[in-house]
């Protein structure tokens, strides 16, 4: 029997592209503030800056309104919160939120839930993070805080873009977007817009998101915000990566850094210089890849950022994987999951396993390969991560798929694909199709196997993974010799190709040509 391989869901490395990452002023004033036993007085202008650079970080809005105003008893233990926060030291800073509320009142509380919100958000405790927002914004409507409203509603966005729940999402960022645009808070409104557009990028809708970028672009540009610049160009360069153009990928994500060091933002310099890396690994280009990882890496260790660096210790990892030095994958992998399992970060942490479960799964250890991907799986069904989720399914059942357990692959997978059409989530939605696919040759059922690799390769062009695309190509490449080419050819003509077009493929694939071919069907009937 012709070997049918299977395929992995998503490679489950850290990208460093988050909504509003980065900050754009340097560390320097938290050193002062955290090197001493007490805290200084600050200026409403340090608050400001700090809160802006919170706010970039975690791509919410840290909404301070005028806490800055309160009483020593509010303000006190909420600025003690607010550098708590900056030191990645969440609960903490909750604890100080908490006794700042007990003497709050009004729209202090607004501000306080919200603040509270983006600590549990940093850790992936998701429901007490969206219960945080839902009490800030009920608070906010109650007492006409318009700007507080804005801020929950555009934080409770990011989080349900964050778990897989795009609809929700868009309808809270547009929201947020409505009532910044009536405020004529500029820097609100090109951050709402850049969110929406990922909102659209993870649907797979690149020319709309694209428009989001270049609207949150031209108005970062206008107000003058170089840091808002350099992060949608980034976003910008994320819809080249869709689109496979690696080059132009590349060209934007360089343009970032060079904003980025223009303006000495070092979080913004870890940030790029890691997208960077992921599209030069894309490219095949692992040496520079891993030359920029490392580079990122440094940066992140020298401003104490221990969220960019389990990022680049995962991404590290999957270079040293690539290249088949997989005892030096698992080293850079298990660091990273310490960072993350430390940091309580359980999306990070949920990520880690998958990594370490791939690295098993090459090593032929299938069953430590499932048992990491279950812990991943636990992970994300506990914390209502569906993207996670979605992957997860996949890669258990690529990994059914290899040890012959053909039941529980075709299960998974099933249960898989429909969590990743759900979210719109292509790559995930593409993975589940190549491991359906390989169940159903694998039975023998060549014909009904064909147009599932179609839609599945159709996919992966888009979601920029030549190498599954290829496992694919080898899959189709096996159905045409166990069907014949005339049996080949009905099967992709009843999956809605063109009899011309059928016969190209079949060409294409009999020369071992990995480029799909016109007419390929826009969705299969799995």
């Amino acid at each position: 029997m012709q070997a049918i391989l299977g395929v992995l869901a998503v490679v489950a490395a850290v990208v460093g592209i988050l909504w509003f990452l980065t900050g754009k002023h340097g560390p320097d004033i938290w050193r002062r503030l955290l090197g001493k036993s007490s805290l200084p007085v600050l200026t409403n202008d340090d608050v400001n800056r700090i809160a802006d650079e919170v706010s970039r970080r975690l791509g919410g809005q840290a909404y301070v309104d005028g806490l800055t105003r309160s009483r020593p008893k509010v303000k006190g233990p909420f600025e003690q919160g607010l550098a708590a926060m900056k030191a990645y030291k969440w609960d903490e800073a909750v604890g100080h939120f908490g006794v700042a509320m007990k003497h709050a009142a009004g729209t202090e509380l607004v501000a306080l839930h919200n603040l509270t919100g983006l600590c549990h958000y940093a850790q992936g405790r998701w429901q007490q993070a969206l219960d945080c927002y839902l009490r800030s914004a009920k608070l906010a409507e109650e007492l006409s805080d318009k700007r507080g409203k804005a801020a929950a509603d555009g934080n409770s966005g990011v989080l349900y873009l964050e778990t897989g729940r795009p609809d929700e999402a868009q309808r809270l960022l547009e929201a947020a977007l409505e009532s910044q645009r009536l405020m004529a808070d500029r820097q609100g409104e090109a951050s709402s817009m850049s969110n929406i557009g990922l909102v659209y990028l993870g649907r797979g809708r690149l020319d709309t998101a694209l428009e989001y970028f270049k609207k949150a672009l031209a108005i970062a540009t206008d107000i003058g915000d170089r840091t808002a610049q350099a992060q949608v160009l980034g976003n910008i360069g994320l819809v080249f990566w869709d689109e496979g153009d690696f080059t132009n990928a590349l060209k934007y994500h360089e343009w970032s850094l060079a904003i980025d060091r223009e303006t000495s933002n070092k979080q913004g310099q870890a940030s790029s210089l890691c997208n960077i890396g992921l599209v030069q690994r894309a490219k095949g280009d692992l040496a520079k890849a891993l030359e920029s990882h490392e580079e990122s890496l440094m940066i992140a260790e020298d401003i104490k950022d221990p969220h960019a660096q389990a990022s680049n210790l995962s991404n590290i990892g999957a270079i040293y994987m690539d290249m088949g030095r997989l005892d030096k994958a698992l080293e850079f992998l298990r660091r990273a999951l310490e960072l993350q399992e430390g940091l309580g970060n359980k999306p990070g942490t949920a990520y880690s396993y998958c990594n370490i479960a791939q690295v098993y799964q090459a090593l032929g250890q299938q069953n430590n390969a499932l048992e990491y991907h279950q812990k991943a799986l636990d992970i994300a069904r506990a914390s209502g991560l569906r993207k996670v989720e979605a992957s997860c399914l996949g890669n258990i059942g690529s990994v059914c798929v290899d040890t012959g357990d053909l039941d529980r692959a075709l299960t998974s997978s099933v249960d898989a694909l429909k969590m990743a059409r759900e979210g719109g989530y292509r790559p995930g939605v593409a993975a589940a199709l190549g491991n359906i696919g390989a169940v159903l040759g694998l039975r023998g059922q060549h014909d009904k196997a064909v147009p599932v690799f179609l839609e599945a390769v159709s996919l992966f062009v888009d979601a920029d993974m030549p190498k599954e695309q290829g496992k694919l190509y080898a899959n189709l490449r096996t159905a045409l010799k166990c069907l014949g080419q005339d049996g080949f050819i009905n099967a992709c003509v009843k999956a809605g190709m063109s009899k011309g077009d059928a016969q190209k493929l079949a060409g294409q694939i009999g020369t071992g040509a990995t480029t799909p071919a016109a007419g390929t069907p826009p969705e299969s009937s799995v």
